[in-house]
């Protein structure tokens, strides 16, 4: 658009003998770099793999657990150690607020990295090396990687993942003979104790030694990300630490009669189940979990109407990445009760959501009863705050209070 209209005819004179001459070399140029990147893509050695497929965090999540339990080496910090063969296919999995797992690889060897995550969307950037990509939840993205240099590679999240993501760091170790490990404090590598069953649902883990016992749970406890909220030193940084929460009892009575119990927890029998049954290949054994939890909601229906039954049970966060459509639901395994039942969420009356807030007096527990974030829900009128203090005695109070 100009000012000033052209002169009748314009479009029709000859191009002038330097307009020519600039817009061959424009034409010229543009061809070139066009060239140029699609040989720079071949022979650069730059640019990403463009193999990607599709998937969703819990098959993915799966496919990490499977994959850590037949590799595993070791441990750093509670993060797994794996050390791939050359040539194969690696699991690299991002969360709140780790990755998983630490790899050692060969110098000059090829390996196939699947990346994608298991909550969010999360950066991953190698450094010193500097690569950088965005891992996606529903993406698997496949990098072909040649390490070509020996040491130890950072893996940060450079995309903000919440109130963790300044530990979100990572290792891949490169080595050029396992000689190198020592170097690095991982001298003393070793595979898991041996599984005492076949990892079918007949498997009985009441002859582990007290050593599997404790690597089994140390195994469900790294591989489902607990340690990234609760620690096992007695800190509580995010969540409350794990020391002497499981095996402790709490006995109320009134009138000589109970009336709480509490289960301590669903998720954690969950994987139990899971990683009883790792090496079966059918769907069998989601439907089974299913049919447990179900049994499970329908033995507590059927105790005494004065009983108050508590299922503790951990959150997932779904959503499509916008803030206001993330929901924080139950964590369930499968699709089988989400397909068929709505949520886990729908066989309960009242779901408490427990969080850890900061205030200006320090921190604080609580309860929500309501929240347009999470599945939490409660009858009307049996709470009168969104958050209430996280003391199961309040809340038996307002439960007898409210159905009484």
């Amino acid at each position: 658009m100009t000012l000033i209209a052209p002169t009748e005819g314009w479009f029709k004179k000859k191009v002038s003998k330097d307009e020519r001459m600039w817009i061959i070399i424009s034409f010229v140029v543009c061809i070139f770099l066009f060239a140029w990147m699609v040989l720079w893509h071949v022979f650069g050695r730059q640019n990403p793999s463009n193999t990607t497929y599709k998937t969703n965090p819990i098959e993915f999540a799966q496919l990490h657990d499977e994959y850590v339990k037949r590799n595993m080496v070791g441990m750093d910090n509670g993060i797994p150690i794996v050390k791939p063969e050359p040539g194969s296919d690696v699991i690299l999995m991002a969360q709140m607020w780790r990755w998983s797992p630490v790899l050692i690889l060969k110098k000059d060897e090829w390996y196939n990295i699947h990346i994608s995550s298991k909550d969010l969307v999360h950066g991953f950037s190698l450094q010193p090396s500097n690569m950088n990509f965005q891992v996606y939840p529903d993406y698997d993205y496949v990098l072909k990687f040649k390490p070509t240099v020996a040491g130890e590679a950072k893996v940060l999240c450079n995309e903000f993942c919440g109130i963790g993501h300044h530990t979100m760091i990572g290792k891949i170790l490169v080595i050029e003979n396992d000689a190198d490990l020592a170097k690095y404090g991982y001298n003393n590598l070793s595979a898991p104790p041996a599984r005492t069953g076949k990892g079918t649902a007949e498997e009985d883990i009441s002859g582990w030694s007290e050593e599997q016992l404790i690597k089994g749970g140390e195994m469900v406890y790294n591989l489902k990300g607990c340690m990234a909220c609760h620690k096992t030193d007695g800190t509580s940084e995010i969540g409350p630490a794990f020391n002497s929460i499981y095996g402790s009892k709490v006995k109320v009575k009134e009138d000589g009669n109970a009336k709480e119990i509490v289960i301590d927890d669903n998720t954690f029998f969950t994987s139990l189940e899971l990683l009883r049954r790792t090496k079966e290949t059918s769907w069998d054994k989601f439907s089974d979990i299913a049919n447990n939890f179900i049994d499970l909601t329908a033995k507590s229906r059927s105790l005494r109407k004065d009983l108050i039954v508590y299922i503790l049970h951990h959150t997932t966060t779904e959503g499509d990445g916008v803030l206001e459509d993330f929901k924080v639901r139950a964590q369930s395994y499968g699709k089988l009760i989400d397909e068929k039942l709505g949520s886990i969420e729908a066989q309960f009356s009242i779901v408490l959501r427990a969080s850890k807030n900061k205030t200006d007096d320090g921190i604080e527990y609580v309860f929500y009863t309501k929240d347009a974030s999470s599945t939490c829900k409660s009858p009307v009128g049996m709470f009168e705050e969104d958050t209430i203090p996280n003391d199961l005695a309040y809340v038996s109070s307002k439960i007898r209070e409210y159905y009484n």
